[in-house]
């Protein structure tokens, strides 16, 4: 028997699954994601897609997964995490997702990359409002207006529409790839039709662009009666439990054959009682799992089995989180 004492506990409960290597499950939801984003490279104006699913449903792993099926097809997926800081008002929001977007295209390599002159004159004019008396390698007018605006100690209130829609054309035209946005924990939007209505008529007719929105189920009639409907312009994806047996058995498994230690579960009716006590979501399989694992880690066990302890151990962390 292997010693995993000193080793990594592989059911992390308490992050989302980082990459497709880790990633279980999901078969009917990765086909729709896949299809969608293979549809970018025909369609210029790709149809979104809202991630839906109850807090701690595995959004967010859903999320990380899309981000590298856009990077396996050459396209620049954007990551944009969102708290409740960022809709306290309009310019807040987009200025902190038109920063996530240049950044990335600097990372790229366009523009002349993070070496370049573009990317100095953009850090000189967003941290420290200054203006350019060359204007060559100052191609977006939202950096521009941002340091005019603060070099005179004006009020920002909002972005203007036209600077940013011509910088976000700018960049798809210099990129010639489609930008997969990423808005994760977009709950928060919920609170400004007026962001969720700008949003919705910056990217109404724009080329080259792709929004992936995560929320909870309640974010849904909001965002559906801001777009009118929804189904116009986003594919909905539920987020839920396993939808399988086969799922959860996976989820249980794969970890221990990696390390090479399957022998520590035996036979289906393990499966069968975590799956019955989780529902099979997937962050309350992990919570189980992890559980189990650090009994035999401690010699406490030394199979992966349920008993009165493991069950009380799991009953109190579930009400702690």
């Amino acid at each position: 028997m292997v010693d995993l004492s000193h080793a990594t506990n592989p059911y992390d409960f308490a992050n989302p699954v980082p990459d497709a290597k880790q990633f279980v499950g999901r078969k009917a939801e990765l086909e729709d994601i896949r299809y969608y984003l293979d549809q970018c490279k025909v369609n210029p104006h790709p149809i979104s897609l809202a991630l839906l699913g109850p807090r701690a449903s595995g959004k967010t792993s859903v999320l990380n997964v899309v981000e590298g099926e856009a990077k396996a097809r050459g396209y620049l997926p954007v990551r944009i995490d969102l708290n409740e800081g960022d809709v306290q008002s309009d310019f807040t929001f987009f200025f902190k997702f038109f920063d996530a977007v240049v950044m990335a295209v600097f990372l790229s390599g366009a523009f002349g990359g993070t070496a370049g002159k573009t990317y100095d004159t953009y850090l000189d004019m967003i941290y420290a409002d200054l203006i350019p008396e060359d204007k060559t390698f100052c191609p977006f007018l939202l950096p521009l207006q941002y340091a005019k605006a603060k070099g005179r100690a004006s009020a920002i209130r909002s972005v203007s529409d036209s600077s940013l829609k011509h910088d976000l054309c700018l960049i798809s035209q210099q990129l010639n790839v489609p930008l997969i946005l990423l808005f994760d924990e977009c709950n928060v939007l919920a609170r400004s039709r007026v962001i969720l209505e700008k949003l919705r008529n910056l990217f109404m007719n724009m080329v080259g662009y792709m929004l992936v929105l995560t929320g909870t189920p309640d974010l849904f009639p909001v965002i559906d009666e801001v777009f009118s409907p929804i189904v116009r312009q986003f594919k909905k994806i539920p987020i839920g439990a396993f939808s399988s047996w086969v799922e959860t058995d996976e989820c249980i498994r794969r970890p221990l054959r990696e390390l090479d230690a399957e022998g520590l579960i035996e036979g289906p009716e393990m499966v069968s009682e975590i799956q019955e006590l989780t529902g099979g979501r997937p962050y309350e399989v992990k919570l189980v799992c992890h559980f189990l694992f650090r009994r035999i880690q401690e010699s406490k066990a030394s199979k992966m089995n349920l008993d009165t302890g493991v069950l009380e151990a799991i009953k109190r962390e579930l009400e702690t989180s």
